[in-house]
């Protein structure tokens, strides 16, 4: 097993607020972005990243559907640098927590 690293982040919105539709056009809400931004200014700056195929362990404390939040929060993993694409996930797994906020396990495979 390859390197592994633990962090903890705010929890994203839901992707019922991580999409907009606007004169025809799909983009990334308000929300969205600046939950991004958040997530890459905590972790840019560790230069963390993983080349090969990674495993993503998520521990969730919100309210929203645990399928809700995966994809603002794994395209800000991405935007972060930790993976330059996330078809490098091979191993994805949610669970719930009491509390807020995300908990995130990277591992490489």
């Amino acid at each position: 097993m390859g390197q592994v690293v633990m962090f903890d982040l705010p929890a994203p919105p839901s992707v019922n607020h991580y999409w907009r539709h606007w004169r025809g056009r799909v983009s990334i809400s308000d929300k969205g972005r600046l939950y991004r931004q958040a997530v890459v200014a905590a972790l840019k700056p560790l230069g963390i990243t993983f080349p090969g195929e990674v495993g993503v362990s998520i521990l969730y404390g919100g309210k929203c559907d645990l399928d809700n939040i995966l994809k603002c929060l794994l395209d800000a993993l991405q935007h972060a640098g930790i993976y330059k694409d996330d078809k490098q996930i091979a191993d994805l797994r949610v669970s719930r927590a009491r509390g807020d906020g995300v908990s995130v396990e990277v591992r490489g495979i």
